[in-house]
């Protein structure tokens, strides 16, 4: 593990819709500075690069259409490459009914981000900025939209 040589501007502007592509679309090292569109309704998954990557790997993912509820009503995921690798972080949901949260990464298990439209913030427009930030240390940033009425509910995981 290094340092990012920092913003490589060929690739500043690159971005990937993940509409038809593999699930879970596991994002690459040379992905840095990536916006990731998510266009599945149904099923949306990415895995961030092992904490091997250079610090400061970054990336954008963006959801567009609003996340079906399902199975366990949970279909928008965020995930680790590895067990132990943490997310910190915070984000902030809103929903339909005015309701109102922000949510904080306990800083010791949570190497997951879960949401549904219903009571997450799966809702199409949220989005996540993600950054490496040492090994092990994922710095995760976003916004959830949550489609119901009710309170947002916490979105970090170790599961």
């Amino acid at each position: 593990m290094g340092f990012s040589p920092g913003y490589d501007h060929g690739n500043v502007h690159k971005v990937i819709a993940t509409l038809g592509l593999d699930v879970p679309y596991v994002i690459t090292p040379d992905q840095s500075g990536f916006t990731f569109l998510s266009e599945n309704p149904s099923t949306a998954e990415f895995v961030l690069p092992a904490d091997t990557t250079e610090i400061g790997f970054h990336c954008t993912i963006i959801n567009v259409p609003n996340v079906s509820t399902g199975v366990s009503g949970r279909h928008f995921k965020i995930s680790t490459a590895g067990d132990g690798q943490l997310m910190l972080g915070t984000i902030a949901t809103v929903s339909k009914g005015a309701k109102q949260d922000i949510f904080i990464a306990n800083g010791s298990s949570h190497d997951n981000i879960i949401m549904d439209a219903a009571s997450e913030g799966g809702s199409s427009g949220m989005w996540f900025e993600c950054t490496l930030v040492g090994v092990d240390k994922w710095l995760i940033h976003g916004h959830g939209y949550v489609a119901g009425t009710g309170a947002p509910t916490n979105p970090w995981s170790n599961g």
